[in-house]
This record gives C-alpha cells, sequence and structure tokens, in this order.
C-alpha cells in the first residue's frame, strides 16, 4: 500500500475523518481559504407619484455612492437591487430624464435596507439671461393691458 492508500484509509476511517475536520477548521478561515464579507443588500422600487397611485418608473439609472459606488438600472416594473453592499453610509439617487430622487441609507452586514425613491422634476440647474441693447430696441412692438371685463 502506498502513501496516498494510506491517507485515504485514514480518511475513511471514523478517526481518521475527525482529525481531518478538526484539521480544516484550524488552518482554513472560511470556504477555500475566504473570508465572508461584511455586507448588507440594498433594493427598492423607483417611482413616479400620480394622481391615481404610483406609476414604477423602468430604466431609470440608480447610484449607490458611500463607501463604494455601485450603478444599476431599474427592471420592467421598477425594481433594483444592490446584492453585496460594504456596511456604510451612503447617498442613493435614481435618474430618469428630467426627474431625479435622492436620500440617505446606512447599510449594515447581514441586513436587506428597502429604499423607494420618487422620482420629482429635477433642479433647474442653469439659466440664461437676455439682454437688450439701445440698438436692437428700435421699434417697441405695441402693447396694451387687458383686463378681464376687456375680455367677457
Amino acid at each position: 500500500m502506498d502513501a496516498l492508500d494510506e491517507a485515504a484509509k485514514d480518511v475513511a476511517d471514523e478517526k481518521g475523518l475527525h482529525r481531518f475536520r478538526r484539521g480544516m477548521q484550524l488552518t482554513s478561515p472560511g470556504v477555500f481559504g475566504q473570508t465572508p464579507a461584511a455586507t448588507g443588500r440594498v433594493e427598492g422600487a423607483v417611482f413616479v407619484g400620480v394622481s391615481s397611485g404610483h406609476a414604477f418608473a423602468a430604466g431609470a439609472t440608480i447610484r449607490l455612492s458611500g463607501p463604494v459606488v455601485l450603478e444599476t438600472e431599474t427592471d420592467e416594473h421598477g425594481n433594483y437591487t444592490f446584492a453585496a453592499v460594504a456596511s456604510g453610509t451612503y447617498r442613493i439617487e435614481a435618474f430618469l430624464s428630467d426627474l431625479e430622487a435622492a436620500q440617505s441609507i446606512s447599510v449594515e452586514a447581514g441586513k436587506i435596507v428597502r429604499a423607494e425613491l420618487q422620482l420629482k422634476p429635477a433642479d433647474v440647474k442653469s439659466s440664461v439671461t437676455v439682454t437688450a441693447t439701445a440698438s436692437e430696441t428700435k421699434d417697441p412692438a405695441p402693447s396694451e393691458t387687458i383686463s378681464e371685463k376687456d375680455i367677457t
């Protein structure tokens, strides 16, 4: 019998199996040498509030910014999921066309955070100023004030 056969026999008997298990516990911090990550899960839905309830937003971009930055899109029902998120405080934002939503969340290891995001019109971030010079005001357009009495 060679050394490999002896090792197999040793592992197969009850005493050897116990020694094998104990040795794995002492030398292996996790499965295949990996330690479990301290992560949580973030999930929710993105919607636009309408008078008849909610209209869920498919295809909205969701950005999670904090210790790490993650990005995804909502599915056809407006749902999103970030499966393995490192613990910490995050800002979660949703964007779709000229609509946006944002809030702060705290992620803890082993827990699920549910964040519903209601899209609202984005703030105006630019402006246009129009000025006229004297050369541009040759003939002012006629103007008149019309009161409610004049209309009826």
